[in-house]
């Protein structure tokens, strides 16, 4: 964080004052008490990080999931057709 109390973002990492949230889902959980101690940018800075769109980033159990979820969801609606 820069002297302003802006926040820095660089390659997929967002700093706060209360330390740098990747984009790499590493199950860090921002407690209640923290968010209400960072400013608005912070906040917005670890929502951002939170958001994962490359599905090479999420963990692969949830991937595999909501593979198996929509297949299954695919396969049930061809079946109502028939």
């Amino acid at each position: 964080m820069d002297t302003t109390g802006s926040v820095c973002a660089t390659e997929g990492q967002h700093h706060t004052r209360f330390g740098v949230y990747d984009r790499d889902m590493s199950g860090h959980v921002v407690t209640a008490a923290e968010l209400e101690q960072m400013s608005p940018a912070e906040r917005h800075a670890v929502f951002e990080a939170s958001i994962v769109t490359d599905l090479h980033d999420a963990p692969q159990g949830l991937v595999e999931r909501a593979r198996a979820r929509a297949e299954q969801h695919i396969a049930e609606s061809n079946s109502q057709l028939g």
